[in-house]
């Protein structure tokens, strides 16, 4: 009895295990210290064309995070990128 007990123990951890969430890894992704100023034109380019975020960050290989900050960090005026300076009151 005891042994038929501790099968049934291990097979119900070994199923919690195998049924627990794995987090996707995705190799396409890249880490960048410093974006260049035409990965951050594509960004806005994708971004004013419609483009959703998450496929903007699958289609550049960039991180949501990043290109969320690029978005609220940068625009394109007279051809040039350019930081959006913002005054914090």
């Amino acid at each position: 009895m005891s042994d038929l007990f501790f099968r049934a123990i291990k097979a119900q951890r070994q199923a919690k295990h195998l049924m627990s969430p794995k987090t996707k890894r995705s190799g396409n992704r890249q880490f960048h210290r410093a974006l260049t100023d035409e990965q951050i034109r594509i960004v806005l380019k994708l971004w004013h064309g419609g483009m959703r975020k998450v496929a903007i960050a699958d289609a550049t290989a960039l991180n949501q995070s990043t290109v969320y900050n690029v978005i609220n960090r940068y625009e394109i005026t007279d051809g040039q990128v350019k930081k959006i300076k913002r005054d914090i009151e």
